[in-house]
């Protein structure tokens, strides 16, 4: 009978801190979002521009096919000379149909880029071919840095 009670309360512990864990990672998962993502790659990477922040207001400037109605969160971050072509821009789609809009939006901007600074700047050329874009779930992330090992590293934390 003492078995039979260990064996229980065990269990019943095990269960226990089994729904405490999966209770943090759900949580984790939930502060998740444009804003957050954003701002961690701002902490954790060096820029050469001054980073400016840019509104979803004008979204549609940089990413044409996407509406701010498609879409559940948004921040964007360009260098605010335009000497550079750095940028951090990730987007909480509403659905699976604005992801879809949103990732082939983010390779027509990377496209766009390359058009930019290919003979403007071209040593941002480089930044461009080593983008960083990342798509899990309803978010997409794109980033143009120097370090793309960083960015990637961060993106893959942020993201889980």
């Amino acid at each position: 009978m003492a078995m039979k009670k260990t064996a229980v309360t065990v269990l019943t512990i095990l269960l226990a801190l089994s729904a405490i864990l999966s209770g943090c990672g759900k949580q984790a998962a939930a502060d998740v979002n444009a804003a957050s993502i954003a701002q961690a790659l701002m902490d954790g990477l060096t820029f050469q521009d001054e980073m400016k922040e840019n509104d979803i207001s004008i979204v549609n400037n940089f990413y044409p096919t996407v509406d701010a109605s498609m879409l559940a969160g948004f921040k964007m971050y360009k260098g605010a000379s335009g000497g550079t072509a750095e940028e951090i821009a990730v987007f909480e789609a509403k659905d699976a149909e604005g992801v879809a809009a949103i990732e082939e939006a983010v390779q027509m901007r990377l496209e766009d880029l390359m058009f930019q600074f290919e003979d403007y700047v071209p040593e941002e050329v480089k930044k461009i071919n080593d983008a960083v874009t990342e798509t899990k779930g309803k978010i997409v992330v794109l980033v143009v840095a120097d370090d793309a090992d960083a960015a990637q590293k961060i993106v893959d934390e942020q993201l889980g």
